[in-house]
């Protein structure tokens, strides 16, 4: 009976520390999609693999396989609006971030390593663009961001014992900003969202 207590205070111990030595899996993934014309930037391009730290809980992650790359978009809105008539202009430093999500614990430099850039690299752009407005109507400008996105298998390795656990994920590395410009009759009425 004492026996029986103990492995259950030995697992509730090790959940503990495994929830906060560990990163879980984050919301937010982009929606596939094509880009609209434009230059992009992608940020936190890996030159070389990065040093792995080893928390207590995991030994190491292992991206295992890369299951499917695409161009996905997240949509920040309507931001700006201006007329009638005239030049509407969107002026706006922001801070873009690459992101990851996982099905299981991770080691964060494991999975950069595994898909070839850095998942929590952050810094700030600036997105600008100016568009006409049709005499009588109002114009407005909107934006998303663009990601190169991958999806994965991974594998993570736990002390003691050498434990693993199987699992999947996706990461998104920014690269570019995508405008959008539509035109209504009164201010009080953005367009229709464009995705």
């Amino acid at each position: 009976m004492i026996k029986k207590y103990r492995i259950i205070a030995l697992v509730f111990a090790l959940i503990l520390l495994l929830s906060q030595t560990c990163i879980f899996a984050a919301d937010g993934q982009a929606t596939p999609g094509t880009p609209p014309p434009g230059n992009g930037n992608p940020i936190g391009t890996l030159h070389g693999p990065m040093p792995m730290p080893m928390p207590m809980s995991i030994e190491s992650t292992v991206v295992t396989q890369i299951t499917s790359t695409y161009d996905g978009y997240i949509w920040r809105g309507w931001q700006v609006y201006g007329g009638p008539g005239g030049t509407v202009s969107l002026s706006r430093t922001v801070t873009v971030s690459n992101s990851y999500g996982a099905t299981i614990a991770v080691i964060v430099s494991g999975i950069s390593s595994g898909v070839g850039f850095n998942v929590t690299y952050s810094t700030s752009m600036t997105a600008s663009y100016s568009h006409n407005v049709a005499s009588g109507m109002y114009g407005w400008i909107g934006y998303d961001d663009w990601y190169h996105v991958k999806t994965y298998l991974c594998t993570s390795y736990f002390q003691p014992g050498h434990y693993h656990e199987d699992g999947s994920g996706w990461a998104q590395q920014w690269y570019m900003f995508g405008y959008f410009y539509g035109e209504t009759s009164s201010y009080l009425t953005p367009p229709p969202n464009p995705n």
